[in-house]
């Protein structure tokens, strides 16, 4: 079955394909907001500025929807930090004859939106904490949704990313084999 990676802030990366190549190495699809083209950020918030002023969320999350109506067969998707807070505001929107299950790490924006109603499965893996906002409010607001797992994670926001500040090997480690395994299932 096809899994379809929504990067983060960084886009198309070795990193990001490394791990998409770990959890899914056969039939695959990235989603980035810069076209597929590859831009080696100096840092992280070098990343973030050019992504607040070349795509903005909004942006990114039409693009996201017009990229996945385009695509006529079953799959799962994985998305991170923006890349799940795009996924999530058009998830109401997503056909739920193709979306298997969607996973989103750390997509803090969600927050903003909290009246979304999915159509489809997501898990939402929140990190340990975050600095702008309370990690348990969130979790709170959205464990009454039937399409809704939460998950939390022992790590910090952007643990999946080599390129990140907060990278952790031993999560990333350890997400990449519970992907792998639930997508072998399929």
């Amino acid at each position: 079955m096809l899994t379809i990676f929504v990067s983060d802030i960084f886009g198309q990366s070795l990193a990001l394909q490394a791990l998409a190549d770990k959890i899914a190495p056969h039939d695959i699809l990235i989603i980035d907001p810069y076209a597929g083209q590859l831009i080696n950020f100096e840092n992280e918030q070098v990343a973030y500025d050019y992504f607040s002023d070349q795509v903005s969320l909004p942006s990114y999350a039409a693009l996201v929807l017009e990229k996945l109506n385009a695509i006529n067969q079953p799959f799962n998707l994985i998305a991170f930090s923006v890349g799940g807070s795009a996924t999530w505001l058009k998830s109401a929107r997503l056909a739920e004859t193709k979306v298997k299950k969607v996973f989103c790490f750390y997509s803090s924006q969600i927050r903003h939106h909290l009246t979304i109603q999915p159509n489809v499965p997501i898990e939402l893996i929140l990190p340990q904490h975050e600095k702008h906002f309370d990690i348990n409010e969130l979790a709170s607001c959205l464990t009454n949704n039937k399409q809704i797992t939460l998950a939390r994670s022992l790590y910090a926001h952007g643990f999946m990313n080599q390129l990140s500040e907060n990278f952790n090997q031993q999560g990333y480690d350890e997400y990449s084999d519970y992907l792998r395994a639930i997508l072998q299932r399929d």
